[in-house]
């Protein structure tokens, strides 16, 4: 259902009264709002425009569609806003209404500051997720486990491998299924046909027995009339009432056998049309069988041919796997031979820390040994004094035992000495063991470090390269689908392709058929019967960069014409276009149109050629209007290098110059449409089907040879045919040229290989005709 919607201008200079925009309840209310009042409100920036809804204190947001706007469908006023004026109203206080605008504006400005707060958010969330990736990446066994899973996803590739594998056999196996339906269908029709065939014979002979009976009768009535004569000779008055009962009874069976006859031979008409029509049927459905398997057997030759190559691609993905296995497994063998020597290492340094243990206890006991008779000396030292002391008892002893005690003290003196001595060289030794165990335990710590950082060096590349290869992987997946969607689309544009659906190998293009189905289509306004419409458009003249269109024709993989089109535009026309198809060619049709006005009147009162594709009247993008004009653009390039070439090379002068149509580009009504300008003189075909017979053959060899260039100037990827085209006094103007591919992948009108096949040997049997002259000029040989 439809709703009015009143936009009311606040506070905007030089608009009081409403805007009106009509529109439905789910339409998106915010974009449609702000073109109609961008086109109602001149000099203002869109930006500025803020839509306000009363009915629910809400700003309106881009994505609010009309039925969030109001309360209910009686309410149909939204206010209208500039931004500025929402600012100036806050800062000021705001006067009637202030907090209306309060609200809008902090509804404004809360929608900015809170993409800035998810700005600021997102930041942070990556800043962690940054560091999380760099706490991530120092843990190997998280490697490690990332290792095993991409192993596991390798297993899982070549799974899926293997199920493409089996929907491709299943694939051929229904396919024989389907022909042996087809088959067995067949045979069923054959013996129904059979079963036909021999009733007919059962009516023929039926119908001869009928004819047997017919002439019996017909004996035996002339039997009857002669017998009547005799015996209407002897006795006339007797015989005359038997006589004549006899001849009513026999015209009855009389009429009653012809009557019968003329049925059988009604029948038997019926059914030998009946037989001629089934004969027909059966013919028809022969041939229908017929060409389906043909089809079929060209569809079991392409998916043959598919599944091989599907099967040499699973060839190869499986020695990368394989590859990519071994990779993986020298790899973990790697790790493991690093993990072993690191574990060594942590042994060794575990028995050097033992050991020094060891020798530290070896030390403490020696010291405690040595307090020990450090202890015993001094007690004998006390012992001494005791008896040095003992003046009684002792005096004897101590006389007599004087010269032992001597010795005892000497030998005591010497041994304490031997043994200080012993304990500083081995306290000595012990310190040159610990500074030697304490170098050694340096050493294999540093050696322990450039372990752990090879280590963990080696744990990256393998890492970085682990990483990688599956990059690799995920290329060489992306390289399959890519492949697999090219050959869809290829197959597709083969299947749809021009020289298929016409079926006999003959283009005729919209201008073509407008010169020959009209005596003057220069005047075909002054036709009784046309029917017209008038327009007001936009026109551009197509125009392009030759540097960039060569370069892009003559080394590309794929022509791209929008790398090398340049759109002029040239103003408004008025215009007049015919409803009725006035060229109707193969794949695309043309309508005459007239410019009644133009900017600067530099193309009014002349004639063009307004061009659609069959099947898409409506074309509402730049990009698919340019498709119609892709190959007149091609062409057009193709044909000024080939004739600066020409000119440069050859010593022969070019017997003409020829020249493509400029396109333009007619925007009305939201509809796009290529138009071409119509050029007086003989409309003449130079090759392709139907060509003209009043050319002249310098000429035509001349722009074989232009053909034949822009095969071979294209890298064997385009060639440009259906030459034709008026002379204008100066130069030929040519049109509607057929770019053809090897491949079939330049549209509705592309020929493919067979059609440049069939050039190529036209050119062998007969060169002269075909510019040998002008291409050994330019070095090319075919």
């Amino acid at each position: 259902m439809k709703r009015i919607i009143k936009i009311q201008p606040i506070n905007v200079p030089g608009q009081d009264s409403p805007i009106l925009l009509e529109t439905v309840e789910a339409d998106l209310f915010y974009l449609k709002a702000k073109k109609k009042v961008a086109d109602s409100l001149k000099g203002y920036n869109q930006d500025e425009f803020v839509f306000y809804s009363k009915s629910k204190n809400l700003v309106v947001h881009e994505d609010d569609r009309v039925s969030k706007l109001f309360q209910n469908k009686d309410q149909n006023e939204i206010e209208l806003y500039l931004t500025s004026d929402l600012i100036k109203k806050v800062v000021q206080g705001g006067s009637a209404g202030g907090a209306q605008f309060y609200q809008a504006a902090q509804q404004v400005m809360g929608q900015q500051q809170n993409k800035e707060g998810k700005v600021e958010k997102l930041e942070n969330e990556i800043k962690k997720l940054k560091e999380e990736i760099f706490r991530q990446e120092n843990k190997a066994k998280l490697d490690q486990n990332e290792l095993d899973d991409k192993l596991q996803e390798i297993k899982e590739l070549k799974n899926e491998q293997l199920n493409i594998k089996k929907w491709c056999d299943d694939k051929v196996k229904q396919e024989e299924e389907q022909r042996a339906e087809i088959i067995q269908k067949y045979k069923d029709m054959m013996s129904t046909n059979n079963n036909l065939k021999n009733e007919i014979l059962q009516k023929d002979n039926q119908i001869e027995e009928l004819k047997y009976q017919i002439k019996a009768i017909e004996v035996e009535k002339n039997f009857n009339e002669e017998q009547f004569k005799r015996e209407n000779e002897m006795g006339r008055q007797k015989s005359t009432i038997v006589n004549d009962s006899q001849i009513n009874e026999v015209k009855r069976d009389f009429e009653n056998l012809k009557r019968q006859y003329q049925e059988e031979q009604f029948e038997r008409k019926k059914d030998k049309e009946r037989a001629v029509q089934f004969q027909m049927q059966c013919q028809e459905f022969k041939n229908k069988l017929q060409q389906k398997n043909e089809e079929l057997n060209q569809a079991r030759s392409f998916a043959e041919q598919e599944i091989e190559n599907l099967k040499e691609e699973l060839r190869r993905s499986e020695e990368k796997c394989q590859q990519y296995k071994d990779i993986i497994s020298q790899q973990k063998k790697d790790i493991s031979d690093q993990t072993s020597r690191y574990m060594e290492i942590q042994r060794k340094l575990g028995e050097v820390e033992a050991e020094l243990s060891f020798q530290l206890k070896t030390v403490n006991k020696l010291r405690e040994e040595a307090k020990d008779q450090q202890q015993e000396i001094e007690r004998k030292d006390h012992v001494i004094k005791d008896i040095k002391n003992s003046k009684d008892a002792q005096l004897n002893k101590m006389n007599k035992s004087e010269e032992e005690k001597q010795d005892k003290i000497l030998q005591l003196e010497g041994d304490i000495k031997k043994q200080r001595e012993e304990l500083r060289r081995t306290k000595d030794q012990l310190q040159d063991e610990i500074q030697q165990k304490g170098a050694i335990i340096m050493k294999l710590e540093n050696q322990l470090n450039n372990l752990n950082e090879t280590y963990n060096s080696s744990m990256q590349k393998a890492n970085q390269e682990i990483q990688k290869l599956f990059n690799q992987l995920d290329k060489e997946k992306e390289k399959l689908k890519i492949e697999e969607h090219k050959r869809v689309q290829l197959a597709k544009r083969i299947k749809e392709n021009a020289l298929r659906k016409v079926g006999d190998g003959k283009i005729i293009s919209p201008t073509e058929a407008v010169f020959r189905n009209m005596s003057n289509p220069f005047e075909f306004l002054k036709n009784e019967n046309i029917m017209t419409n008038d327009y007001t458009a936009q026109v551009e003249l197509i125009r392009v960069d030759t540097n960039k269109a060569i370069e892009s024709l003559t080394k590309s993989q794929e022509p791209n014409i929008s790398q090398f089109v340049v759109r002029e535009p040239i103003g408004t026309w008025q215009i007049k276009r015919s409803l009725g198809i006035n060229g109707d060619g193969t794949k695309r049709k043309g309508f005459l149109m007239q410019v009644i006005n133009s900017d600067g009147d530099r193309y009014t009162h002349q004639i063009f050629l307004v061009k659609e594709l069959t099947g898409f009247e409506r074309i509402v993008t730049v990009e698919k209007a340019l498709y119609v004009a892709q190959s007149s653009l091609i062409a057009r390039v193709l044909a000024e290098h080939f004739q600066d070439k020409i000119q440069k090379a050859s010593s022969e002068k070019p017997p003409c110059k020829f020249s493509y149509k400029e396109p333009f580009l007619l925007q009305t009504e939201g509809n796009y449409y290529i138009a071409e300008r119509l050029v007086k003189g003989t409309f003449i075909k130079f090759n392709g089907e139907g060509e003209s017979m009043d050319k002249d053959l310098k000429v035509t060899s001349y722009l074989n040879a232009f053909s034949l260039f822009t095969y071979l100037a294209t890298q064997k990827m385009l060639m440009v045919s259906n030459i034709q085209g008026n002379f204008d006094g100066a130069e030929f103007i040519l049109c509607d040229p057929v770019v053809s591919s090897p491949e079939g992948i330049m549209g509705d009108e592309d020929l493919a290989e067979p059609h440049i096949l069939q050039f190529q040997d036209n050119y062998k049997e007969n060169p002269k005709n075909y510019g040998k002259n002008y291409l050994g000029s330019l070095g090319i040989k075919i």
